[in-house]
């Protein structure tokens, strides 16, 4: 003789589903982490432009000499500081006329994966002595190291996600 449970409880019991429970649960932690990843997207964006736009700004500070002289050799020696900064791919240094004074381009062995899948960005600074304008520096760099980080960041989003349930 088998006693059947009754009341309430048992109700709920009855009409339980596993994993009922987890589903809000797991739709509220996926949406924290979609906005999570916007925002660090948006931050990294930013944060990467902007360490490149004062890299870029030191080097067109230090290249004004060599653009004033007219000297190549010069020129290419100091463009040569962009290759402590992996993500920038080209640096050229244009005349007022446009022609080319002198040009860095990255190693193609130095370059990584996530560097030929990023955007680029392109960034235009003028080259000054005196308040006159010298040269332009062009430079081109890729996002590698943002979409980098940021697949790291979703990459660990799922193991805290599965330690949090």
């Amino acid at each position: 003789m088998a006693i059947e449970p009754t009341g309430p409880l048992s109700k709920r019991l009855r009409r339980w589903r596993p994993g009922a429970e987890l589903r809000p649960l797991l739709i509220a932690m996926l949406s924290a982490a979609s906005l999570l990843a916007v925002v660090e997207f948006v931050y990294l964006s930013h944060s990467h432009e902007s360490a490149l736009h004062t890299q870029a700004s030191i080097v067109a500070h230090t290249v004004n000499a060599a653009a004033v002289f007219d000297s190549p050799r010069d020129a290419s020696d100091s463009l040569e500081a962009f290759r402590a900064v992996p993500d920038i791919a080209t640096a050229e240094l244009r005349r007022p006329d446009g022609s080319t004074l002198a040009r860095y381009t990255r190693d193609a062995a130095l370059a990584t994966w996530w560097q030929g899948v990023g955007s680029v960005l392109r960034l235009e600074l003028p080259v000054l002595a005196n308040d006159t304008l010298v040269a332009t520096l062009h430079v081109s760099a890729d996002r590698g190291g943002l979409w980098a980080t940021l697949a790291t960041l979703l990459a660990a989003l799922p193991a805290v996600m599965l330690v949090a349930t």
